[in-house]
């Protein structure tokens, strides 16, 4: 079993945004206090548990905008909340604002987007570039997809590309180098930028079954309500308390947040997630819906004929849980409420994707529900914060770190080229067991559109030396900073240097020398 540490500092503000920076820190953002307020941002140190406040604050409001990590470490903030709003039937409005954050550099404003968007979607690419998909403004559907270049500009993509999507969809880079999107009420498909086309895979995904279309007049009423630039217009719902349009324009099923509360419908605000190996293509959803369900499916979007299969559901039911990768290839999850917002889970669960099984583990001591968020951090432990009005922080010890002591690594590269052999100098390097890359995560809305696993290949090539290989592919793994884990045979990992998987062997940055081995009676070398 793990263990839970509730920390003396709190975040100051609710961790509504979070994500892991190239230098082992959490950024953390929240929103607005009221109208016309600029988001709050914090940065959280794991080494001394200390919050400072960066030099300078966005121009716009980033409160429900979406965010990646850059292929160079900074992260890429886009959209948010341009408009609060004040009932029912006053939508919200939507932010163009797209942002840069570097601990060098700060918030630096990029090149705006084409569309307002609120809820929106960002994940990268296999060629650095970042896909933002979705979101709002003034009850407007963004239909239409942009590209960012770090290099360029913005690049719309054609019309064929167009897809309604629900808020903050579900998107995974596939090892094809595809894009899937799975979960959050979304017909599940799969968008091949070749061609800028998608593919339909399997019909939305609804409590109660593997799926089911939705009735044609449904999807009648959903093509009379298509406009002009790709987008839709409806009346939205209360985006708080999940009521639903008076007279929606599109039909409920695919509906995001807006949905009609105790249907067996979409499943909102549920876990998606892309397991280990990333090599597989398969993706988890579970959870989710308005009550919350425990069911779990699994869908292995690498086959030439996907389809999602059942498989056994969470002990409690989730709506809005939050995850993490561990460096053993389990998930685990974490919050969630069994209604809208109310009536938390506080045990965590951990499913193992071999066995497709879950398990429950000690319970956490402060509820998380809506806003909250969760991040794999270096030394294994597993950062959970947020949920609205709470600033109280928790670390999670999974059960691997009471298993024995650290194996202890004296150096890593700063980055590494795709298919790669890279020394690490190490002693006893015979007893490591398994080795892999996890992304740095980039969390909101329980999606994190960032974490994936991806295993390495190693061997021993002197007494104190680890030879590994970094991956080949970058479908598998898109450029960027990853915490490389090297755990021993109990299962226990080594404190993960943070490594920039990049295009070109020309980046590479060389090895720190090994330091000597102690002598008898002393000290041995401090790891990295």
């Amino acid at each position: 079993m793990g263990s839970w540490e509730l920390l003396e500092q709190d975040s100051q503000v609710a961790a509504v945004h979070a994500a892991l920076l190239p230098s082992g820190e959490v950024l953390y953002y929240s929103g607005n206090t009221g109208p016309d307020i600029p988001a709050q941002v914090r940065i959280w140190n794991p080494n001394d548990g200390t919050v400072r406040t960066p030099p300078n604050t966005p121009d716009t409001d980033l409160f429900c905008s979406g965010q990646a990590l850059l292929f160079d470490g900074r992260l890429f903030v886009v959209g948010g909340t341009g408009r609060y709003s004040t009932g029912p039937n006053d939508p919200w409005g939507g932010s163009k604002a797209a942002y840069v954050f570097g601990l060098d550099t700060a918030w630096q404003r990029v090149q705006d987007m084409s569309l307002g968007r609120w809820y929106p979607s960002v994940i990268g690419l296999p060629d650095g570039r970042l896909l933002v998909v979705s979101g709002d403004d003034d009850g407007v559907r963004a239909e239409q997809i942009e590209i960012y270049d770090p290099f360029g500009a913005w690049q719309v993509l054609p019309a064929s590309a167009n897809r309604y999507l629900p808020l903050y969809p579900r998107l995974h880079v596939l090892p094809s180098g595809e894009i899937g999107c799975a979960g959050q009420g979304a017909a599940t498909a799969i968008l091949d930028l070749s061609t800028n086309e998608w593919r339909e895979v399997w019909p939305a995904l609804v409590s109660g079954g593997s799926g089911q279309r939705a009735p044609r007049r449904d999807r009648n009423r959903k093509k009379r309500a298509q406009r002009l630039r790709g987008r839709t217009r409806r009346k939205h719902g209360d985006h708080e308390s999940g009521r639903p349009a008076d007279a929606p324009l599109t039909p409920w099923w695919q509906g995001g947040h807006h949905h009609p509360p105790g249907s067996s419908g979409v499943r909102p605000d549920d876990l998606s997630v892309l397991l280990s190996p990333a090599q597989s293509g398969k993706v988890l959803n579970a959870g989710g819906g308005v009550p919350a369900t425990a069911e779990a499916r699994i869908i292995d979007l690498s086959s030439p004929q996907p389809a999602w299969w059942t498989i056994a559901p969470m002990h409690h039911p989730r709506w809005f849980p939050n995850s993490a990768i561990l460096p053993d290839g389990r998930l685990l999850v974490v919050g969630g409420g069994r209604q809208y917002n109310a009536d938390p889970v506080m045990e965590p669960e951990i499913f193992d994707p071999e066995t497709e099984t879950w398990t429950l583990d000690v319970p956490m001591q402060v509820p998380r529900l809506y806003h909250s968020t969760s991040l794999l951090l270096p030394d294994g432990r597993v950062w959970v914060a947020g949920t609205d009005g709470e600033v109280r922080l928790e670390l999670y010890s999974p059960d691997y770190l009471s298993a024995g002591p650290r194996p202890v690594l004296w150096a890593a590269p700063q980055s590494v080229a795709y298919g790669q052999g890279f020394p690490i100098p190490m002693p006893e390097p015979e007893g490591v067991a398994s080795v892999c890359l996890i992304r740095l995560g980039a969390v909101t809305h329980a999606f994190n559109t960032e974490q994936r696993f991806i295993p390495l290949s190693s061997s021993v090539t002197g007494p104190n030396e680890l030879q590994i290989t970094s991956p080949v592919s970058p479908n598998v793994a898109p450029p960027g900073h990853y915490m490389l884990f090297i755990r021993n045979a109990a299962g226990v990992p080594a404190v993960a240097p943070i490594v920039q998987l990049v295009a070109g062997p020309a980046d590479v940055a060389p090895v720190v020398e090994e330091p000597p081995p102690a002598e008898p009676g002393e000290s041995p070398p401090e790891g990295i």
